[in-house]
């Protein structure tokens, strides 16, 4: 048990009896996980390669966290934290581990334990915030020494953000998107279909590419982390340069394996891009 999370500036265990508890994986990983895309308008033209989309205006997503705790003072302490989150729909949390605050509203609990005078729950939490109005744009700057992968965002090399691909990048990026399917007829008294084999037009692709993100401070993380998801989400196709290819592509979405906080920070997480045309 211990001092780790402030509800609308109020100490959460001196007030309440509650505490987050650490977890595998971090206790953090889905708060700081970066935020889907809203979906993209789109034109999937059966005479070209990949999606024509439109990019003038994106904008990010809704997003769901959940995180566990423990309440010491058993069923008072528990109900008087929830007479404080049910004061409003919003709260502002802080959490002094990850030196960030997020104003949500709870939406659900999904589980409840009773041993005791300690309750052990799960709070499924809404972010409705997840790129700050009051945001202003710090370029990254990582110290964290990481190998050279020579993948460029928007010419910009991803170990400015501290960022590191692992696994098989390379065959995720250059792996075939389906074909397209052309105009194709079945006939009752015909073996098989007639196909128009006119052309052969591939379809848009998802690439899901593992990162590790690593930083020699919190304030760092935030710094390359927040960097980075406004890089991605600017107007317009991304430039993904990958060897000797500039590749078109456009964020769509972000999991978090694990996130760690010790001398350094580690986030381990999948990065989902959608490559509007690939021809292999």
């Amino acid at each position: 048990m211990k001092q780790n999370v402030l509800i609308d500036e109020i100490d959460g265990y001196t007030q309440y009896g509650v505490s987050v508890i650490a977890s595998s994986g971090g206790s953090y990983r889905e708060l700081i996980t970066c935020p889907s895309l809203k979906k993209v308008p789109a034109n999937d033209w059966p005479e070209e390669d990949g999606i024509e989309v439109d990019l003038s205006e994106p904008v990010l997503d809704t997003m769901k966290c959940s995180l566990r705790f423990v309440c010491e003072h058993g069923k008072s302490g528990i109900d008087a934290f929830f007479d404080r989150l049910n004061d409003g729909a919003y709260h502002v949390f802080e959490f002094p581990e990850i030196d960030r605050s997020y104003k949500l509203r709870v939406s659900a609990q999904p589980n409840l334990t009773v041993s005791g005078d300690y309750r052990v729950f799960s709070l499924q939490f809404e972010n409705d915030f997840p790129l700050a109005a009051s945001y202003s744009y710090s370029p990254p700057q990582s110290t964290y020494v990481l190998p050279n992968f020579g993948i460029l965002l928007d010419g910009k090399n991803i170990r400015n953000y501290g960022i590191g691909v692992t696994g098989d990048w390379r065959a995720e990026i250059y792996r075939a998107p389906e074909v397209k399917n052309n105009l194709t007829q079945s006939v009752d008294n015909r073996h098989g279909v007639v196909y128009d084999d006119g052309q052969v037009k591939y379809k848009s692709k998802e690439v899901r590419l593992n990162m590790l993100m690593a930083a020699n401070s919190i304030a760092e993380f935030w710094n390359n982390r927040d960097a980075f998801l406004y890089d991605l989400v600017r107007p317009n196709l991304r430039n993904l340069t990958a060897g000797t290819e500039v590749l078109k592509c456009y964020y769509k979405s972000c999991s978090t394996e694990s996130f760690y906080v010790r001398t350094a920070v580690f986030h381990q997480f999948t990065l989902s891009l959608i490559f509007t045309s690939y021809r292999p």
